[in-house]
């Protein structure tokens, strides 16, 4: 039988939250269900009037030329479960291994790899896909990418924006004293050619490293890059890197190099995103003192048509914000936060641009004891979430704080999940059931162990005011499955498909809001 909620609050958490009797999230869970091989969710294919599809990936399905097959199921509004098959291609008489599914405009499409060992050549290969999971006989081949050295080339796959542009990219070793090359092919929806170039990046090698490809609506290539500093170029502790973006302009064949002004700062952060007029909005973070740390925030817009820089703003945070952070008086000594990961970017119907992200590191201690045994000890950090909102020409409308720690040398069910929704944004994440009465942020409880988790929904408004509430025990009722946020997928602009998941026993939920 399948649970149906209507979430209200549960409790008063963790000041300065404001709280409503009002805010209602419809959650909807299927029974518990059994794999038969190990699956990877993975993508939403496709949401109608009807249902959806997902893809996952069959890890377990070793064939002579790949590691995975592809499995597509679809599912009603009520996640009953319609089909599930398996998605087999064959190329030159050997199966192919999956490599990802897309809905490209309004054509759903299975996209493979095949290494061909005697030819020593990768194929990237695309087959059409139904509805009903069937998969087209006529595979088209979309690359063929040589050996490198000894190994396969590695193939990077992104698709517009709009998806109606697929990149596609794969790294040509070089001499790491000579600058960085990279091919890449641009298709239009139909899968024909727009653009294909070997391009040559204005960094050698050695001190260059792409964070993120982007292909925005009009097929332009954007590179979202880190440039190491050498020691012997900088100052002592200056920074030893710092984030670029690099844009190729296909209609001229131009390589424009855009980097934020913040004077003798460095960005340490940076996302891209273009708004309703085309233009292309860069937002991140900058530091004075370390690549792994932040001063303040920047935004830019750059107009693709003029290949210019049209608005920037850069502001650093003040005191009492780094006060929510650590403590008034490093704040006011300027002390910079640290290991904060931009994890998405989104532009609202106003044109306002909101970044979200989460301090992540990674500890790893190491003892020895009396015999000379030596144990090491890996230690993930899932900390608070940081949200930034910017207006249309650059200025910060709000900045908060979600306050949140999880530290565990098994993090399956930490960081979060995000969902945006008209000018509203809700985040989803497992917290420890002692913070329900805790009022203090200072005295937040660290969530390890699952069994004392409880998932909890903070909702931002137009504004920047926080509502936390209780929603559910992270782990259900039978004690067999827990919920994991960060697999959560985009299903409409008021669903979000989730997982509760624990070895091979698993529930698909929907989350409306």
């Amino acid at each position: 039988m399948k649970k149906q909620l209507l979430i209200g609050v549960f409790s008063l958490l963790i000041s300065p939250f404001v709280f409503s009797q009002n805010s209602k999230v419809a959650i909807t869970w299927t029974d518990e269900m059994e794999k038969s091989k190990t699956l990877s969710f993975t993508d939403v294919l496709s949401r109608d009037a009807d249902g959806f599809n997902v893809v996952y990936a069959n890890t377990l399905s070793y064939m002579s030329a790949g590691t995975n097959t592809g499995v597509m199921e679809r599912y009603d509004n009520n996640l009953k479960q319609i089909f599930s098959k398996e998605l087999i291609v064959r190329f030159h008489n050997n199966e192919v291994a999956y490599f990802t599914a897309n809905k490209i405009a309004n054509q759903f499409y299975l996209f493979t790899t095949f290494w061909d060992n005697k030819e020593k050549v990768k194929y990237l290969l695309a087959n059409t896909i139904s509805k009903n999971g069937e998969v087209g006989a006529e595979s088209k081949v979309l690359m063929e990418m040589p050996e490198q050295g000894r190994s396969a080339p590695n193939i990077s796959f992104r698709t517009s924006f709009d998806t109606t542009k697929i990149l596609l990219s794969s790294d040509l070793k070089e001499d790491k004293n000579e600058e960085e090359s990279y091919y890449f092919k641009a298709l239009d929806q139909n899968l024909n050619l727009i653009w294909e170039n070997r391009l040559t990046l204005p960094y050698s090698s050695k001190n260059f490293e792409i964070e993120k490809y982007v292909i925005d609506n009009d097929a332009n290539l954007h590179i979202l890059g880190k440039v190491k500093i050498p020691r012997k170029e900088r100052e002592k502790g200056e920074p030893g890197f710092y984030y670029t973006l690099i844009t190729y302009f296909y209609s001229t064949k131009e390589i424009k190099e855009f980097k934020p002004d913040i004077g003798d700062a460095y960005a340490s952060g940076i996302a891209i995103r273009p708004d309703k007029e085309g233009n292309i909005i860069a937002a991140g973070f900058y530091s004075e003192k370390s690549e792994n740390s932040l001063k303040g925030a920047f935004y830019m817009k750059i107009n693709p048509s003029t290949k210019s820089i049209i608005t920037q703003k850069v502001k650093p945070f003040d005191v009492d914000f780094l006060s929510l952070f650590i403590s008034a008086k490093k704040a006011s000594k300027g002390k910079e936060l640290y290991n904060y990961s931009i994890d998405h970017m989104d532009i609202d119907e106003e044109g306002n641009t909101i970044i979200m992200a989460e301090q992540y590191y990674v500890q790893v201690y190491t003892s020895t004891n009396s015999s000379g045994h030596t144990t090491t000890t890996t230690v993930y950090n899932y900390n608070h979430i940081m949200g930034i909102k910017f207006s249309a020409t650059g200025e910060i409308l709000w900045k908060v704080k979600i306050p949140k720690l999880q530290r565990s040398g098994s993090p399956t069910y930490f960081s979060y999940m995000y969902a945006m929704k008209d000018d509203m944004i809700y985040v989803l994440y497992n917290d420890h059931k002692k913070n329900i009465d805790e009022a203090d942020p200072e005295k937040l409880y660290a969530l390890s162990n699952a069994k004392d988790a409880i998932t909890v929904m903070v909702s931002i408004n137009k504004a920047g005011e926080l509502e936390k509430l209780s929603m559910f025990e992270a782990k259900d009722t039978d004690g067999k499955t827990i919920f994991k946020p960060i697999t959560s997928q985009y299903l409409s602009k008021s669903e979000y498909l989730v997982l509760s998941i624990r070895g091979k026993k698993y529930k698909i939920g929907k989350i409306g809001f």
